[in-house]
């Protein structure tokens, strides 16, 4: 009766031992079966609403994010409707496909951003995504350079005090320069407005919107209004 009873038992062990493989191996199969199912899924939405998925870093956030990416334009869309695993990937060169990527120096730009120069990978299949952002005070596209010298070279000095306005005034050669939200930034210039033409601030607006305000001027100096003269941070109040 005792070895009935052990042959009992391990026969029930043997049943449940290959109930618990065939459950699991039919839930693997459901979850096959589902992703196959979400991926047409995505394909179908992609397909309906002209979708393009991609991969883009958000220069702004410093995040890869999914974008629909268009022949004239690319807008960020819900993770849910994109199968490119874009969160996971934590830097730019990661964020674009190695498809994507031209090897070498020629693969690169660079950004003038905050004031320093910041390297981007080129996205040679996406090239609407190639850009350096809009800028607000300029209401155009900011410029892209090949090389980081060239980006160095166009650093404004007067910009290492865009945070600080009182700051920014005590120069003589730098202004402060508002744009349409009343947004300061500090940029070289003279009595007539900044040394790069392409920003939006005019003098003497009486605004406080597009206006540009000159640093603390000694009215017995007669201003160097050179675009390429070099700027004196010896000033002083």
């Amino acid at each position: 009766m005792k070895y009935l009873l052990i042959i009992f038992l391990i026969f029930i062990c043997y049943i449940l031992y290959n109930s618990n493989y065939y459950i699991k191996k039919k839930y693997r199969l459901y979850k096959q079966k589902q992703k196959i199912l979400n991926k047409n899924k995505l394909n179908e939405h992609f397909s309906d609403y002209n979708m393009t998925p991609n991969c883009v870093w958000n220069k702004k956030n410093k995040q890869c994010r999914c974008n629909n990416i268009q022949k004239n334009f690319y807008e960020e869309i819900d993770n849910k409707f994109c199968d490119r695993n874009c969160n996971s990937k934590k830097s730019n060169k990661e964020c674009i496909s190695d498809i994507n990527q031209i090897i070498g120096e020629k693969g690169e730009y660079w950004c003038l951003e905050d004031n320093k120069c910041n390297n981007y990978i080129i996205d040679k299949n996406n090239s609407i995504v190639n850009n350096c952002g809009f800028n607000n005070f300029k209401l155009k596209d900011n410029n892209y350079y090949l090389s980081k010298n060239e980006c160095l070279n166009n650093i404004d000095k007067c910009q290492i005090y865009n945070n600080n306005r009182d700051k920014c005034l005590k120069h003589s050669q730098c202004g402060w320069c508002t744009d349409n939200d009343e947004n300061g930034i500090c940029v070289a210039g003279t009595q007539i407005g900044p040394f790069n033409l392409d920003y939006n601030c005019k003098p003497s607006t009486g605004k406080k919107k597009n206006s540009f305000t000159l640093g603390k001027v000694n009215p017995y100096i007669i201003q160097n209004i050179d675009n390429n003269s070099n700027i004196n941070f010896s000033y002083t109040i």
